[in-house]
């Protein structure tokens, strides 16, 4: 039987096997509530100057008038969630928001909402579309790409916004809730497939958690929003090697164990980090963090890489 879209995670691009959408209660209804109140409020503020600039990613004359049709309905779908930029509504399934409901503050939670969909917005900029998506996890190098500059889009425009709008917030606390949340967003889509931890990852959904780690550690040194874009482009390459895994029916490298031989590696403007296991650093304990969403002991790891290498990626320390 042939796998539908509806019953695939739409962020891990495999087949969803954990919480099922049940009916739709008033705490849904109120968590949605405050979802439509965070895109409202960004809607209303949101200017072309807050986007990242052309010169760093480029997005269509027509981004900020498809993100003013979106608005999020009150009735749930019958998958993750949906995305009909025609008719201009946002839906959620029920399953989805009992994940979105383990985020721990109304902050949290508008920051989520805000981000995901700049990033979902811009999807439509780069041709991925609910008409091409299944299947796209086959192109795993390809969908990383398109996803990293999804995510560096909406954190850099987010920021960006939020510091026009809040001047009397500082731009480190601004750039730590803001690059948190991409963190963040990623285990939410993991927990609803294993809301107490994985036991396995593929190795393409490891690598984008290795790069948002990793870049978040990075973020927190900027002062200035010329840094946080410096930060954020153009795209860094990270990842484990060697890992062992097995291949699943989808051709996907599922990996559950990290011994100590492997190593972290990073790419940025074609300068090499390599980092292996030393004191204060381990890439089991990193890849086991991972596994078990806690992100307090993963981004302790990164830390020690990137005060490491802080010459190539801390260049403003």
């Amino acid at each position: 039987m042939p796998v539908t879209p509806h019953s695939m995670n739409p962020s891990t691009h495999l087949p969803y096997t954990g919480r099922v959408n049940r009916p739709c209660t008033d705490g849904h209804l109120a968590l949605l509530a405050k979802m439509s109140a965070a895109l409202t409020a960004m809607q209303a503020t949101l200017t072309e100057d807050d986007l990242t600039p052309a010169v760093l990613y480029p997005h269509s004359s027509h981004y900020l008038s498809n993100l003013q049709r979106l608005h999020i309905s009150p009735v749930p779908t019958d998958g993750f969630y949906d995305i009909n930029l025609i008719e201009g509504y946002v839906r959620f399934g029920t399953a989805m928001l009992d994940a979105i409901q383990l985020l721990k503050s109304d902050d949290e939670l508008a920051r989520f909402t805000q981000e995901f969909l700049l990033h979902e917005t811009l999807h439509i900029d780069q041709g991925l579309y609910s008409s091409n998506w299944y299947g796209v996890e086959y192109a795993s190098v390809v969908l990383e790409q398109m996803d990293y500059y999804a995510d560096a889009f909406a954190t850099s425009t987010l920021i960006t916004w939020q510091a026009r709008i809040h001047p009397e917030r500082s731009l480190q606390k601004i750039v730590e809730h803001c690059g948190y949340i991409t963190v963040r967003g990623l285990e939410i889509f993991d927990q609803m497939d294993f809301p107490e931890g994985m036991t396995q990852i593929s190795d393409a959904r490891l690598r984008r958690y290795l790069i948002w780690y990793t870049q978040y550690e990075r973020l927190l040194a900027a002062r200035t929003l010329d840094q946080v874009l410096e930060t954020l482009y153009p795209l860094v390459a990270v990842e484990l090697a060697t890992l062992s895994g097995t291949l699943d029916e989808y051709g996907q490298k599922l990996i559950s164990t990290c011994p100590d031989t492997v190593q972290y590696f990073l790419a940025r403007d074609g300068m090499l980090v390599r980092q292996g296991d030393m004191p204060g650093f381990s890439t089991t304990t990193l890849f086991n963090a991972i596994l078990a969403y806690d992100s307090l002991t993963a981004l302790d790891q990164i830390r020690y890489v990137v005060m490491e290498h802080r010459r190539l990626l801390l260049p403003e320390l």
